[in-house]
Parts: structure tokens; C-alpha cells; sequence
């Protein structure tokens, strides 16, 4: 039997003036989905929003800017025939509310694909923001998909799409978690347009107009995590979604030779210039972090850790390691009072040590 037909696919956005997080890095999660659906032994089309002729920044007239292609063009590039359609549905398309730019594009992949199963999907990765809504109002909002996958899904979703020819998906999916980070394919980046990323990413820097990046979008900027989820219980902070009440938080992470291996794929085949690394906290485990620092430096990469690091876990030599090599070093202090930092935020941090 020939190999089920996967497309998939990550929507254009819209974003407030002043927005929260890193949007232009929102495809990874869609990125690494097609990785797993290939390894899975689906022959897989990705159409990323982000790395299209014709991305870029746009201002709308609510004042909101849309990040990406547009809908049509976005839609003219989900040419063929597929089994099933995957769209990612990410934290800036302010679920479970009807977002116009995503549900534009599952009307249009409904109506060039009227037989194929259409399943959304949120495909957690860590790193930014998230918002936990329940499944059911999420795919309400969304009557032109079949099935909704929540939380971290390529396990999930690849298992669809290979029963999409002899039985439809439907309704809301717990996403499973992978059984290792080590055990999913690195990000499909060889299916992404790299120039026209880095040209959409140069877009969004002169659309934006901001006067200075602690965290710079140059070069060929690309996006990865190495773990997901924090052990911490910070209370503004939204990592491990989906766990059970009253369970402990946890990080799971890349092997040292897994994330060597990532790093060098990343720097010599994808040809990036900066890697932003969007691990909630990538400094909680020491070896983990200082197997980080040696693979950036015998590959001469530079690289940013924008959601920040824990002060206390960093050390004079790792900070004289990353010199040169970084734009900013955060440490998320959260306030510069300990009161508030202990009793109201909930990090266990003693603010001398920054």
C-alpha cells in the first residue's frame, strides 16, 4: 500500500502592537509535526505561513499585525492531493475564541479537500506561552475540522493520519507525550524555504520598527528547544499544561549527544547564523546546559536564551563561556523585590545571587 498523503500545515496570525513571547518562532511546533509524520511513513507537504514568497508583516486595521503570508497565498501553496491536513493552532490564535486568519485557512483546506480529515492542532513544544482551553469549545469554534489534538502531539497526530484512510478522526485528542525527546526526529527544517524565512524574519525587524533587540532576529535566526517543561511552580508561568492536579512539574531533556547532534544539523545543514533556544529554563541541569555550551562553542554559534536562566545556576565560568556568543543575558528576576519574588511570584530565587 502506498504511503498515506500528510500535509501540514502553520497558519498566519495576528499579534497586538505590543505582544508577549517570541510569534515569528510559532512554526516550530507544525516543523517538528512533519518531521514525525515522516518517520511515521507519511509522505508529508509542509506549508509554513512564515517562509512564502510573500511573508512578511502586515498592519491590519484593528491595529493588530498579521505575521505571515496571507490566506490566499497561503492556501494557493496546499496544492495536491492528501489524505489527511494538519493546521497548527498556536497560543496567538487566542484559543478557544474563533480567530478570523485560522479559520480562514480551514475553511479554504476544507473546501480544496472536502474528503480529507482536517485535525487541528496545538503541538505543544515548550517555550512559550500557553493557553488551556478546553478541546471541545476549541474545535467548536472551528466546524470545518474533523478532530482537535491538544497538548504535545506528534505521537498523536502521526497516529491519525495513519488511520485517516480507513477511519476519520473526530472530536478532541489528549496528545500523548513522546516517549523521549530523543526519540522524535530532529524538526523538518530541509521542507522549510530557509531564505524566504530569513527574508520574513528581516520583515517582521523593519515592520516592527523597534529601535533595538535584546534578542536579535539576523542572519538566518532559527528556533529550538532542548527540553520541555520547568520543575518550578513560578506562578505566572504556563509550562507543563495538560498535567494532572497536584502532580509535580518536570523537565524532560535532549541527550547530550542528541542535542550535539541538533546543534550541528542546525549550523552546517540548515546554515544558521543565531539559534534561539526557547527552553522555559535551559540551565536547570547543569550537565545539560555545560553539554549546550560545548557543542555552541566547537561549532563557533552564536545563540540567545530569551525566556531567561536562573541566576543561581549560573556560574563566572559559564557566563564567560557565553561572552561574545549572546546579545543579552537574561536572568528573570521576575522584581528586584525578594518579598514579591518569594510570596507573590513563587520562585524560589534569593535575588543576591543576581
Amino acid at each position: 500500500m502506498d504511503r498515506p498523503r500528510a500535509l501540514v500545515v502553520h497558519p498566519p496570525l495576528s499579534v497586538a502592537r505590543d505582544f508577549i513571547d517570541y510569534p515569528y518562532f510559532s512554526d516550530l511546533g507544525a516543523v517538528q509535526c512533519a518531521a514525525s509524520l515522516r518517520a511515521a511513513g507519511c509522505d508529508v507537504a509542509l506549508v509554513d505561513a512564515f517562509a512564502l514568497a510573500g511573508s512578511g508583516l502586515a498592519w491590519r486595521p484593528d491595529g493588530r499585525a498579521r505575521l505571515g503570508a496571507t490566506v490566499d497565498e497561503t492556501l494557493a501553496a496546499c496544492a495536491g492531493d492528501f489524505d489527511v491536513a494538519v493546521v497548527a493552532h498556536t497560543p496567538f490564535h487566542r484559543p478557544p475564541r474563533r480567530d478570523d486568519l485560522l479559520a480562514a485557512v480551514c475553511d479554504g483546506l476544507r473546501a480544496r479537500l472536502p474528503g480529507a480529515p482536517l485535525v487541528l492542532a496545538d503541538l505543544y513544544q515548550s517555550g512559550q506561552h500557553y493557553v488551556d482551553a478546553p478541546g471541545a469549545r476549541v474545535l467548536a469554534a472551528y466546524p470545518a475540522c474533523d478532530a482537535y489534538v491538544q497538548y504535545e502531539g506528534e505521537a498523536t497526530v502521526a497516529a491519525l493520519a495513519l488511520a485517516a484512510r480507513r477511519e476519520r478522526p473526530r472530536g478532541a485528542y489528549r496528545g500523548e507525550e513522546p516517549p523521549s525527546l530523543d526519540a522524535l526526529p530532529p524538526p523538518a527544517w530541509d521542507l522549510v524555504d530557509l531564505d524566504a524565512y530569513a527574508r520574513f524574519h528581516a520583515r517582521v525587524v523593519a515592520g516592527l520598527g523597534r529601535g533595538a533587540w535584546a534578542f536579535p532576529l539576523d542572519g538566518r535566526t532559527l528556533p529550538m528547544v532542548t527540553s520541555r517543561g520547568c520543575p518550578f511552580t513560578c506562578a505566572h508561568c504556563s509550562s507543563n499544561p495538560g498535567r494532572a492536579p497536584g502532580a509535580p512539574k518536570t523537565q524532560r531533556r535532549l541527550s547530550p549527544a542528541r542535542l550535539r547532534a541538533d546543534l550541528e544539523a542546525l549550523a552546517r545543514t540548515h546554515g544558521a547564523t543565531r539559534v534561539e533556544v526557547l527552553d522555559e529554563l535551559v540551565n536547570v541541569n547543569e550537565r545539560h546546559w555545560e553539554a549546550f555550551l560545548d557543542a555552541a562553542e566547537s561549532l563557533d554559534l552564536r545563540f540567545d536564551v530569551p525566556n531567561g536562566m536562573r541566576a543561581d545556576y549560573l556560574s563566572a565560568d559559564h557566563l564567560r563561556r557565553m561572552r561574545g556568543r549572546v546579545a543579552t543575558v537574561s536572568v528573570s528576576a521576575e522584581s528586584g523585590v525578594q518579598r514579591v519574588v518569594t510570596e507573590v511570584v513563587g520562585k524560589r530565587l534569593d535575588l543576591a545571587e543576581i
